[in-house]
């Protein structure tokens, strides 16, 4: 052979070497991205299902709060509710003990009523007419529970003359809001 073909052949045999070598590179590299491509979809996969899972989770949540909300509602609407009547209604026990602390021991009272937007009326019983007086005076002095009543009228008083006590009827009025 001749110089010039061997030459030519080794310069083959170089290219077909490097064709084989580019070829073993490239399907080295082709399955090095084949198998990180597959691991990135896998992986992919398993965050889409457990992504799927969180949110099942997260809507599953999402009801129970719902009830929890509902719930919740029902009872701000109770509280505004009671809210509402304890702001309107009226406290009767402060009345009753009111006329208690500004009654006299020897009173008997045998009637007390409440009619209209602000009246009461009182009816009994005292030994004389100076403590039936010293009485209406209590009622309306703030430091003997008159703080309730803005005016009293005595509508009746008579003796009883069988017991030999004082009978009385007043109607007194109480202050605008005076029992909330």
């Amino acid at each position: 052979m001749l110089p010039v073909e061997v030459k030519e052949q080794k310069k083959t045999e170089k290219v077909k070497s490097s064709v084989g070598n580019l070829s073993l590179i490239f399907l080295l590299v082709a399955g090095i991205i084949a198998i990180a491509s597959s691991s990135i979809l896998i992986n992919l996969k398993l965050t889409a299902k457990k992504q799927g899972a969180d949110i099942q989770k997260a809507q599953e949540k999402i009801k129970d709060l719902t009830v929890v909300e509902a719930e919740a509602t029902r009872l701000e609407s109770k509280i505004l509710s009671v809210s509402r009547i304890i702001s309107t209604k009226n406290r009767y026990s402060v009345l009753l003990s009111s006329v208690s602390k500004a009654s006299p021991s020897e009173a008997v009272i045998t009637s007390l009523t409440t009619f209209g937007e602000n009246k009461v009326s009182i009816s009994g019983t005292v030994p004389s007419y100076l403590i039936l007086s010293k009485f209406v005076s209590s009622l309306m002095d703030p430091a003997s529970g008159g703080k309730f009543f803005s005016n009293a009228d005595l509508t009746g008083a008579s003796l009883d003359e069988i017991s030999g006590k004082i009978r009385f009827s007043m109607i007194l009025y109480l202050k605008k809001d005076a029992l909330r």
